[in-house]
Parts: C-alpha cells; structure tokens; sequence
C-alpha cells in the first residue's frame, strides 16, 4: 500500500524539482533561491547581466541567489531544475 505525503510536508520542503519541458526564451530575472540547471535536450543561450554561453544537453550549472539569468534562441530545451530554498523548512 502506498503512503501519501502530507501536501504540508512537500510545501515545507527547501528543495523542489521542476521540469521545463521545452523552456521557451525569458528574459533576464532574478529568484529569491538557488537554481541547479541541468540541460536535457536541445540548445539555446543562457546569459546574464554580463556574460552568455550556448548551452546543451550535459551541461549542469548554478544559479546563486538575487543573480540575475534568462534564455535566448531556444530550440526544443528541455531542462530540470532543482530549487534549494532555504526559508523553508520541516
């Protein structure tokens, strides 16, 4: 028998895992967490206020807090990310 998981418990829980499937272009923004990206499929650009590399899939990178990112020339990215965020809590 399977147990549920209090919804309590999951919103508690400092570390989330969303799939962006494909990950069309956004603009430059920022987040209140840290952001390990892992690029599954496809291409595109990541940037920031002052750098841009292409990304592909196997590429795994972090994304600290308050720093502000975004996608350009995105074509079929498909990309995980796990969310660590600290104010939340057991």
């Amino acid at each position: 028998m399977q147990k549920k998981v209090s919804s309590r418990l999951i919103e508690s829980f400092p570390i989330e895992l969303r799939r962006e499937e494909p990950q069309g272009e956004l603009g430059l923004h920022s987040h209140e967490f840290e952001e390990l990206v892992i690029i599954r499929r496809g291409h595109g650009i990541h940037f920031t206020e002052s750098e841009s590399y292409r990304i592909s899939p196997g590429d795994v990178f972090v994304i600290r807090e308050d720093r502000a990112h975004g996608y350009r020339r995105t074509e079929n990215l498909f990309l995980t990310n796990i969310l660590l965020i600290p104010w939340r809590s057991f």
